[in-house]
């Protein structure tokens, strides 16, 4: 959890409610790539996760928020294990199931 936390994947309140039983969901979905191929195989899949999990991305600047309940944050990541491997960007999304949403009066 810490690394999540570190990566901005999860906020302090993700990181409180998980701390306190929550459950929290992560989820990571590939928007685009050079050449516009983001089809992965089953072994990018994972070296995605993997390289995810060991903070082996590049962050995108500008373009995290927060909408309601759900953080989001966008990334470059390599889908391989070598330098020179094809990069994708990923935006990860994470919410506690149950969380309502934040309502700012206006």
């Amino acid at each position: 959890m810490a690394k999540l936390f570190d990566m901005g994947i999860i906020d302090d309140t993700d990181r409180t409610e998980i701390s306190a039983g929550k459950f929290g969901v992560v989820a990571v979905a590939s928007f685009s790539a050079a050449g516009d191929n983001i089809s992965l195989s089953t072994s990018e899949q994972l070296n995605l996760l993997l390289n995810i999990a060991n903070n082996n991305l590049v962050a995108l600047p500008g373009v995290d928020g927060k909408y309601s309940a759900v953080l989001t944050k966008q990334f470059e990541v390599s889908v391989g294990t070598t330098a020179g491997d094809r990069k994708i960007n990923v935006i990860t999304s994470s919410f506690i199931p149950g969380m309502t949403a934040i309502v700012e009066d206006e």
